[in-house]
């Protein structure tokens, strides 16, 4: 068995250089063409079953990749992790230094 992860496309706050977390943004056209290359990518690659978050930039690019017929599972454990207020703030901006002491903090917060 191969397990293949792929990101969603790109979103309008991926370009603002923002952290996204939960918020339910969908991909842009730019996002729409990362995920038909993707398809692409993965033509020859006989695919059972796609797995995706509920999220609208994850489903979108799991159904550009994956509309043949191939079953969709929506499970709500592959969501992105909240970063809860630090979510829409700029990765070097005010928040730089908040958000690399959080990310890379190693206890756990119950996040």
């Amino acid at each position: 068995m191969k397990v293949y992860i792929i990101r969603h496309g790109q979103t309008n706050t991926n370009i603002r250089n923002k952290l996204l977390g939960v918020e339910d943004e969908d991909i842009n056209s730019v996002g729409k063409l990362q995920s038909k290359q993707a398809k692409e990518v993965l033509n020859n690659v006989k695919i059972d079953v796609c797995f995706t978050s509920p999220l609208k930039r994850t489903r979108h690019t799991a159904s550009i990749i994956c509309e043949n017929n191939i079953p969709m599972i929506i499970d709500e454990r592959l969501v992105e992790r909240g970063f809860g207020s630090l979510e829409g703030g700029s990765y070097n901006e005010k928040y730089t230094h908040d958000f690399w002491n959080y990310y890379l903090n190693k206890n756990d917060y119950g996040v």
